[in-house]
């Protein structure tokens, strides 16, 4: 004997007072225990009721118990009634997890024992909750195995009320009203003290459009069971909504929160939305979202069982009140997914519209440039233009994870533009910039000002992009994924070998992806010219071998043009040719900053110093946010034009993030020398040869300065400084 039942009766003067608890047998646990004060006038008629409660209790809290105890215990050990006893466990936390451990437990007591009618039972209510709740991969297939296992339930044992009430709940989900009726019947004639199942047929009175019947059959299942289920206060919540008692539903569903229970903000957006509380109505339908991001009124339809659809429309129509989008969202692309919403025109002249909406176009235009990007087209985003729509809305509808905002304002004398950069689903603002401009050369400036914003704009959303990606476990990434993470630049061996190793995962998953090919001859060709390879010349093989492989697949994406130019210009130190590449990679993408960076380093070699200042200040210009490299390319650029204040500037901002940088050090040394500070030049070259004991610098004359005389100035002054030849 598993459990005891045991009580009392004391009378008083006025009533009868009646205590019963129930207590496992085997631990002397109390499971449950209840008091019920009867008066004496009614003692027959109450005596009726009390015993109904009784029995109407000790089943769920035997069951709970139950559950309670399989769950403490490793699976391999349980019988298949245990495994069913856990399986409810889960299955009545009501969350996707729990609901699929329940199925496999279930299906693991169909194994033990295959005629046990409550394991295929709760595998039919499991598969019925993946349609609900649309938890599986095809609701509709779910609907079919769920009721394939209610049959197989109710064929071993036909006398059991819940294999009825099971079969009930399927057909009622099937619309199949009159079987699903017959079904409830049947259970309540074997089982009609059961408060559960009485709380349960309020399920099926409400899609059948009879709130108010269905709100009693709760009131009386709450009553049969005192101590019930929180669920018993969902389904009389929901009778209320359908029953248009709004503030009653408000309240009785306020009571679920934080429960886990499905539907609970659901419903509260549309209550409220109906009452016109729409601050209210707005924030639950917030919450909806952020716990289920894939939600639409369009999917959720699909899964209620309305017989009429004037109560459909009802439910519905309060879900579109409270701001709830219409359709799923889009699929993410794997890319960073941008969508540049129409500028608004602050002018105050409608007239000046074709100007804002050219200056959106042109942005869209330039973004499109970029390989990196999935950007939505111009005639998808001026749907948008005029209409007061949320941006997570927009996000969801157009598939993207950022929008870019903004105004244009022009007078006779200024064109002011601002422009904002968000997330589209949580929808915080991750970067805002303002530009100015003359409208002398009003073309002009809509060029100059559209590029900066999306040069700017690019490499604030690679970075972005980047540093997501790198919060990831990389094992189970995708190419594109492993792409961005190996492409991320760190500086120093352990980090290029790692994004190597990173790359190759990518070529390996995708052996036809261009840009990470290119990307990892760049990393190879970075352990050759920094002196870090184990084995130089397999190291400047392996980059010439994966860049060209890059040019063979794709010679129009402008990142393989530019890794061709610098594989040039450092391994074959052809800076003409490199030159020739670089300018192929900036005519395919004439909004790229990094390539103007590169160009100035080439100009630098090159001999022509006063271009390689114009071209770095140039990209810096268009990309105000720039990585530090450019300080890096700059200062060389600097020292070569003898604007040593600059050059010094560059190097050591470059020295905060890479202080260990050989190739920036010799910069600074170089500089301080021409500057005429000697003692600082050498206190440069010692740390150059504490960081590198073996440094000399016949061993680094592989820069590719074309000149003689820039040769000649930029060694003699680091000898000067003290570096051993």
């Amino acid at each position: 004997m598993q459990y005891l039942v045991e009580g009392s009766i004391q009378r008083t003067a006025k009533q009868f007072r009646i205590t019963a608890q129930l207590i496992d047998a085997l631990t002397g646990r109390h499971v449950w225990a209840d008091r019920y004060e009867v008066p004496l006038e009614d003692a027959i008629v109450a005596r009726d009721e009390v015993v109904r409660s009784l029995v109407s209790s000790f089943p769920g809290q035997i069951e709970r118990a139950e559950s309670a105890r399989a769950s403490r215990r490793g699976i391999d050990s349980l019988s298949a009634h245990e495994l069913v006893y856990r399986g409810w466990y889960h299955w009545r936390r009501f969350t996707k997890a729990d609901n699929a451990e329940a199925g496999r437990l279930f299906a693991k007591a169909v194994e033990v024992d295959p005629e046990f009618d409550r394991a295929y039972r709760g595998l039919a209510w499991f598969h019925a909750h993946e349609f609900e709740h649309r938890w599986g991969e095809d609701p509709e297939v779910a609907l079919e195995l769920a009721l394939d296992n209610a049959r197989k339930a109710l064929s071993i044992a036909r006398g059991h009320y819940g294999n009825y009430w099971a079969l009930g709940v399927i057909h009622l989900y099937l619309k199949q009203f009159d079987q699903a009726l017959a079904a409830y019947d049947k259970a309540l004639e074997l089982n009609p003290n059961d408060a559960s199942l009485l709380a349960g047929s309020t399920e099926l009175l409400l899609y059948m459009g009879k709130a108010t019947e269905a709100i009693e059959h709760v009131k009386r299942a709450m009553r049969l069971n005192p101590f019930h289920p929180q669920w018993y206060k969902a389904f009389l919540a929901a009778a209320y909504f359908e029953d248009r008692q709004y503030d009653n539903a408000i309240k009785t569903t306020e009571l679920l929160i934080g429960l886990g229970l499905p539907n609970t903000h659901i419903r509260l957006a549309a209550s409220y939305a109906y009452l016109g509380r729409m601050d209210k109505a707005s924030a639950h339908a917030a919450k909806v979202l952020e716990l289920e991001p894939d939600f639409s009124i369009q999917r959720y339809a699909q899964s209620r069982s309305y017989k009429e659809k004037s109560d459909l429309e009802h439910f519905m129509a309060g879900l579109r009140k409270a701001g709830l989008p219409e359709n799923p969202p889009l699929a993410l692309p794997d890319k960073p997914s941008i969508a540049v919403l129409p500028f608004t025109n602050l002018t105050g002249d409608s007239e000046q519209d074709y100007f804002v909406d050219g200056f959106t176009n042109a942005i869209i235009t330039n973004l499109s440039k970029f390989p990196e990007f999935f950007v939505i087209a111009s005639n998808s985003v001026f749907t948008y233009k005029g209409k007061a729509v949320r941006i997570n809305e927009i996000g969801r509808e157009l598939g993207v994870r950022y929008i870019l905002e903004g105004s244009l304002q022009r007078s006779s004398n200024n064109i002011s533009v601002h422009a904002q950069l968000i997330e589209a689903a949580s929808e915080k603002h991750l970067w805002a910039e303002s530009y100015e401009g003359k409208p002398e050369e009003i073309f002009a400036v809509q060029r100059d000002l559209t590029q900066q914003i999306t040069s700017t704009l690019a490499s604030k959303v690679i970075n972005l992009a980047h540093t997501a990606v790198l919060k990831k476990d990389d094992t189970s990434l995708p190419a594109y994924e492993l792409y961005l993470k190996g492409s991320k630049y760190k500086f120093g061996k352990e980090w290029f070998e790692e994004s190597i190793r990173l790359l190759e995962r990518a070529v390996e998953l995708d052996p036809d992806f261009a840009a990470a090919y290119a990307s990892l001859g760049q990393r190879y060709l970075q352990l050759w010219r920094q002196r870090l390879a184990d084995n130089p010349d397999e190291a400047l093989r392996r980059a010439r071998d994966a860049i060209h492989k890059a040019f063979t697949l794709d010679q129009q994406d402008y990142r393989v043009r530019l890794y061709l130019a610098i594989l040039y210009q450092w391994a074959d130190k052809d800076v003409d040719l490199a030159l020739a590449e670089y300018e192929k990679a900036l005519a395919l993408n004439t909004n790229q900053a990094d390539v103007m960076g590169m160009i100035s380093l080439n100009m630098s070699f090159a001999g022509r110093a006063q271009e390689a200042v114009d071209w770095i200040e140039k990209a810096k210009r268009l990309n105000p946010h720039h990585p530090v490299w450019y300080d890096w390319n700059g200062s060389l650029g600097y020292y070569m034009a003898r604007q040593y204040d600059k050059a010094l500037l560059g190097a050591k901002r470059t020295l905060t993030v890479y202080p260990k940088s050989i190739s920036v050090l010799r910069i600074l040394a170089a500089t301080y020398v021409e500057m005429g500070n000697m003692e600082k030049a050498r206190e440069v070259a010692q740390k150059m040869l504490e960081i590198d004991p073996g440094f000399t610098l016949s061993g680094v004359r592989n820069v590719p300065l074309k000149r003689k005389a820039d040769r000649e100035r930029y060694f003699g002054a680091l000898a000067k400084a003290g570096l051993p030849e």
